[in-house]
């Protein structure tokens, strides 16, 4: 009993430390883009930036720009994510990654 509830301890702390990063095509691209203010370009720069549990928060726009090349293979994609984090776009359909 005491080990299950350690562990709850431990996850809800880690949820506690979770910082939301912000993306906008019209943004400053100014590190560590954790204010509306003071956002990444690209979302590929700010899922690089995120740590585990972290939230990307995309605003609306047309994300056609970038390349990023999948770990252990040849192909490239827009963006490539290998943690545990959460990409979202601000508005439901307001963020698109358009290919090509």
């Amino acid at each position: 009993m005491k080990k299950w509830i350690i562990g709850l301890l431990i996850i809800g702390i880690s949820q506690v430390w979770a910082d939301t990063l912000y993306v906008s095509l019209s943004g400053s691209n100014t590190y560590p883009y954790k204010t509306a203010g003071a956002v990444a370009n690209t979302i590929q720069a700010a899922v690089n930036a995120a740590a585990k549990g972290d939230t990307v928060l995309v605003f609306d726009g047309v994300y056609k720009v970038g390349t990023t090349a999948t770990p252990s293979y040849s192909l490239s994609n827009r963006v490539v994510i290998e943690k545990n984090i959460t990409v979202r776009s601000y508005n439901k359909w307001g963020a698109i990654i358009s290919g090509g």
